[in-house]
């Protein structure tokens, strides 16, 4: 998600002739091409994966000020959160003072998505207890699961 916003971003930068910006910058010299049919051809003929490591350039451009960068990363967390909001009022019953187990390496090593995710948890379901674990994701749903019951 977080690559393809970039690229979205990047090629919007291109089209409207304002592409003085590093995170469009630094993106074209991560694909080595300098146009908007360059970024094209990379999504065509890459694989997921080539594309999805994108994300660790936004990461990087975020950590240089890139307010680009920055909004994209934050937007993430926003949209993260929002999925856990759409999951807990899918329960069957309201859960009450939830507890939201976090993992995987966005959430966990990217500091701004995980607090931009924190301040819509904290102010949109309050009395949340949001536990930061290192641990695989299956574990996490499962620590939560055996918490809730």
């Amino acid at each position: 998600w977080i690559s393809i916003k970039a690229i979205q971003y990047a090629l919007h930068q291109l089209e409207g002739k304002q592409n003085n910006d590093g995170l469009t910058h630094a993106l074209l010299r991560r694909i080595k091409g300098d146009s908007i049919s360059d970024i094209k051809n990379f999504v065509y003929t890459s694989s997921r994966q080539e594309i999805a490591s994108l994300s660790e350039l936004i990461g990087e451009e975020a950590n240089r000020n890139s307010e680009a960068a920055l909004s994209i990363l934050r937007r993430a967390g926003v949209e993260l959160a929002l999925l856990v909001k759409r999951s807990l009022s899918a329960a069957p019953e309201p859960i009450q003072n939830p507890k939201i187990a976090v993992s995987g390496s966005l959430l966990m090593k990217n500091d701004i998505v995980f607090e931009s995710f924190k301040e819509v948890i904290e102010r949109d379901i309050p009395m949340s207890v949001i536990m930061r674990e290192n641990q695989d994701v299956c574990r996490a749903v499962l620590f939560t699961e055996i918490n809730v019951q």
